[in-house]
Parts: C-alpha cells; sequence; structure tokens
C-alpha cells in the first residue's frame, strides 16, 4: 500500500443477500448477520462483512470473526482498517497507520443546527453556521465527529503515531453526493467500481 490510505467504496449489489456473499461469512459472522431483523441493515452486515473478508484474503489472512463494540478495529498484519456503511454504500479503510473513515448522504436537512448542537461545541456550531454552504459544511463536520470516535485510543496502540489529521471528499452519487471523511496521517486514495473490483480479485469474482 505504500504507506498510503486506501479507501474502498462500494455500493450495495441489488441482490442484498445474495448466496455467494453469504458464503464468505465465517459462521460467527453469519449467526450474527441472522439476529439483525431490519433489512437494510443486515444488507449493510452482509457487505461490510464481505467487502473486509476479501481485503482480508488479499493479505493472505483469515478475517476476525467479528470487531469489538464501540472500538478500533486491531491490526489486521500490520494494517490497520475501519469500516463505515450508510443507505446503499458499504466502505473500508486500511493503512499502515491508524485510520478512521465514515461515509455521509448528503440529504436536504431543514433541522441540521439542532442535529450539530446535540453533537458538537458551540465554537464548532457557529462555524458551520457562518460557512458559504452550512449544510455541507455540517456534514464535514459529521464525519470528522464519527472518525474521531472511531479512531484507536492511545491504550490500543503499541507504539507511537504521526499526528492524525483530518480530511473530507465529496463522490457524487445519486440521488444525493456522498461526504466521506478520512482521519489518518496519511493522504487517502479512494478506489471506487471498477477500481475497486481491479483491487481485489475476489470480490470481483462475487459481485460479478
Amino acid at each position: 500500500m505504500d504507506g498510503r490510505v486506501i479507501i474502498f467504496l462500494q455500493r450495495i449489489p441489488e441482490a442484498s443477500l445474495d448466496a455467494r456473499a453469504l458464503e464468505t461469512l465465517s459462521a460467527p459472522q453469519r449467526e450474527r448477520l441472522s439476529a439483525i431483523s431490519h433489512p437494510a441493515r443486515k444488507r449493510q452486515h452482509l457487505w461490510s462483512r464481505t467487502l473486509f473478508n476479501a481485503f482480508a484474503a488479499t493479505l493472505g489472512v483469515a478475517a476476525p470473526d467479528e470487531f469489538p463494540r464501540d472500538r478500533a478495529h486491531p491490526p489486521t498484519r500490520g494494517r490497520f482498517t475501519t469500516l463505515s456503511h450508510t443507505g446503499d454504500w458499504v466502505m473500508l479503510g486500511a493503512a499502515e497507520t491508524p485510520v478512521a473513515v465514515d461515509v455521509e448522504p448528503m440529504r436536504p436537512r431543514e433541522n441540521w443546527r439542532a442535529l450539530a448542537e446535540y453533537a458538537f461545541s458551540t465554537e464548532k456550531v457557529e462555524a458551520v453556521a457562518a460557512a458559504p454552504a452550512p449544510l455541507t459544511a455540517f456534514y464535514a463536520a459529521w464525519v470528522e465527529h464519527e472518525c474521531r470516535i472511531k479512531y484507536p485510543k492511545a491504550e490500543d496502540l503499541d507504539r507511537a503515531y504521526p499526528e492524525p489529521r483530518m480530511r473530507t471528499m465529496t463522490h457524487g452519487a445519486a440521488p444525493f453526493d456522498l461526504m466521506i471523511g478520512a482521519l489518518s496521517a496519511d493522504e487517502p486514495r479512494l478506489l471506487t467500481g471498477e477500481a475497486l473490483l481491479d483491487a481485489l480479485p475476489l470480490m470481483a469474482r462475487i459481485l460479478r
């Protein structure tokens, strides 16, 4: 990966519970999937784990059966990873240094300020309100908020790493653009669509 942060962004296929994807899950992952009743959450869980398992396979290692709740992912063969999903999208971030990513569709929101006041500091709320495009600034602040929650804590790391910085990017995806955030020491590179399939041969075989 040459020290870069790689972000894999994949739209969930229409065949939401594809049998080929189910076959890539471990028994504990399938057990967890069966316990999820909400259809959208079920699809997201299936395809985020399928994506992660495919990535682990490219490293020649078995994916963990599940990730710790409310904690950063432990490194997989020297690679830090992080997952995010929203609506019909799943995303995996991977890097040689700690990383956190988040993705959100930029839907119109009349109540963005109420949400901002709930999640952000007063200074952050006022900065968002004063931005030329407050709604875009709100989503940029929101993905940063989520990334800082997901980023590994000092007690989870075996050594000191370079100070991370927050980066955001947008990705055009109908009906709404996606706001993507990455908290890392290295510059992120976004792979989508065919680039993703080229990067993950196993995923290519599953999705084609």
